[in-house]
């Protein structure tokens, strides 16, 4: 529990190992998911959720287009974000116009943090 007694809000992220931590220190909650077909079944939070965070090697076979409009079918108010650590422009307008909310192209999980909170 935060203070004031609320829950903090949730952040969901796939694919972005050991950024739990500098999450964690902003406040948020955060839960991991091995793939994005967990995270669609989850049940857990969601009326908490406020942000997923994907990394661009999580997609596995998936469009990021399919995979945006799968997430905001189920979570219709939740900010998707796209971790794409170096990503070239082609990628960035691809993932833009696919409906990620952002990208976030550093390398650092502290950066990533910043932007998430």
């Amino acid at each position: 529990m935060s203070r004031g007694g609320q829950e903090p809000p949730l952040v969901w992220t796939v694919g972005c190992s050991g950024i739990k931590d500098d999450i964690r220190e902003r406040g948020l909650e955060v839960r991991s998911w091995r793939s994005i077909d967990a995270m669609l079944h989850a049940e857990h939070g969601v009326n908490r959720l406020r942000t997923v965070v994907l990394h661009d090697e999580s997609l596995g076979n998936r469009t990021l287009p399919s995979t945006v409009r799968a997430i905001r079918s189920r979570f219709p108010l939740v900010d998707v974000l796209l971790w794409a650590p170096g990503a070239r422009a082609p990628r960035v307008r691809e993932a833009l116009q696919g409906g990620i909310h952002d990208v976030i192209l550093g390398r650092s999980s502290s950066r990533l943090a910043d932007m998430v909170a």
